[in-house]
């Protein structure tokens, strides 16, 4: 592993060391927890991640059902995802 890989590595895993999956986002949205969400290029695939900011400061990733951190190949999937959730403002960063 070169040094810039294990920045690189040591960067996402604190980038996305909490998680909730779907329902658990959708309860947090219900509960008027959820600010908004920010989609983040993902540093260790090529791909898309997407955060949850908001009232609880854990700013947690969503989750895949067996407990990764879910990463969308494509950027309109995970805003397609949000939108679903009935979030209308997403941010979206390099």
């Amino acid at each position: 592993m070169t040094d810039k890989t294990a920045f690189l590595f040591n960067h996402s895993l604190a980038f996305v060391a909490a998680k909730v999956n779907i329902k658990e986002a959708e309860l947090l949205l219900q509960a008027g927890a959820l600010a908004v969400p920010v989609i983040k290029k993902y540093a260790l695939d090529d791909g898309w991640v997407v955060t949850l900011t908001g009232k609880h400061q854990i700013n947690p990733a969503l989750e895949t059902a067996r407990g990764q951190v879910r990463v969308f190949k494509r950027l309109d999937a995970a805003v397609g995802v949000l939108f679903e959730m009935g979030l209308g403002e997403i941010r979206v960063v390099r």
